[in-house]
């Protein structure tokens, strides 16, 4: 496993200028790392804090600028980090907030080193469930507040379609919680009712819940993702299927592969190619979802970005867990993927001096 050092900038330095070429020197870039490209270079654009909150919990932000040419965002950082889908998105540096503890993700997932196929599978699955610790359904509400927080705007972020709602939990009137993999397809209990908040449950795992525009959950409802031919599509598209914004299709990968690998054993959930209309698991249809085949390319299209990468820090700090496709993006192509048959060297891990 190698490990690659990440300069800590805080937000007191946010005014300070880092030159493209200077972090690019300072970088060495690795197959399967996190930020995944910068082969395309960016102008340096100025760093502004106008706008910014002046309680930052802690947190580490760096400012994002759109490129006005693309929209494309450009982060100033060490090494600095493009996004290529994303218009909002916030950017943080991994780290454990406790605030003062770099999170050991070497050992996190040292019991996974060397295997594959079926076996690697298992152990990722195993370390993800041995810690967990779950919430409320009704306490998951004010994690989302957190998770979800676009710091810029005070808003809460939705992912879907790129909208956003009231920063705090208003009852459901500008979000609620998107269940990405759809209760109805593995996530109730026998008799088929939905979480209720005093339970604590599959349906309150924290990591598939995303806050979201109640109309656009509703259209979601519970459909399975598949790429349509168009590429800037988004929406439902045939009777089945649900296309959501580029920006969020990786984001919904990761979270699926994470469902199906904390959940299979517990409640039976797996991912396959189809997409298919489904009875609710409750009532004894299949606890399934799909299709793969487009989660994997969505993976690709839009890779892991900073805005995840500090949500899987929280849902942590709350739930105990982590999405180890968030943490190790190249696990996709050796569990789902085209590496299948080839063993995990563990990655690529960042730290911070």
């Amino acid at each position: 496993m190698k490990i690659v050092n990440i300069k800590y900038i805080t937000f007191g330095l946010l005014v300070a200028i880092c030159t493209l070429s200077s972090c690019v020197k300072e970088y060495e870039y690795n197959e399967g790392a996190l930020p995944p490209d910068y082969e395309e270079v960016l102008p340096v654009l100025p760093i502004d804090t106008v706008g910014l909150p002046t309680n930052l919990k802690g947190y580490s932000y760096i400012i994002p600028r759109v490129h006005t040419s693309d929209g494309r965002i450009y982060v100033k950082g060490n090494p600095p980090m493009y996004t290529d889908t994303a218009k909002y998105h916030v950017v943080s540096v991994p780290y454990n907030l406790s605030d003062t503890t770099l999170f050991d993700l070497q050992s996190y997932y040292a019991s996974a080193v060397g295997k594959k196929g079926d076996d690697l599978k298992s152990a990722i699955a195993a370390i993800i469930i041995a810690d967990y610790k779950g919430v409320s359904y009704g306490d998951a509400r004010y994690v989302l507040e957190d998770a979800d927080n676009d710091p810029v705007s005070g808003d809460t972020w939705c992912f879907y379609n790129e909208m956003t709602g009231e920063a705090k939990w208003d009852s459901g009137e500008t979000w609620n919680r998107e269940h990405v993999w759809a209760q109805s397809r593995g996530l109730r209990p026998e008799g088929g009712s939905n979480a209720d908040n005093s339970t604590i449950s599959i349906a309150s795992d924290i990591h598939n819940l995303k806050a979201e525009n109640p109309s656009v959950n509703s259209t979601k409802s519970n459909r399975d993702f598949e790429s349509n031919a168009d590429a800037d599509f988004y929406g439902t598209h045939g009777v089945y299927s649900y296309v959501p914004m580029t920006s969020a299709r990786g984001d919904v990968a990761r979270i699926m592969f994470y469902m199906e690998l904390r959940w299979a054993d517990a409640s039976g959930l797996y991912l396959d190619d189809l997409s298919e209309n489904s009875s609710n698991s409750g009532d004894g249809g299949p606890a399934r979802q799909g299709r793969v085949s487009s989660l994997v390319d969505w993976h690709s299209i839009d890779p892991v970005d900073p805005f995840e990468v500090r949500r899987n820090n929280i849902v942590y700090k709350h739930q105990n867990n982590r999405n180890p496709f968030v943490d190790h993006p190249e696990l996709v192509d050796h569990i789902y993927g085209d590496k299948q048959d080839v063993a995990w060297d563990g990655g690529v891990v960042y730290s911070i001096n």
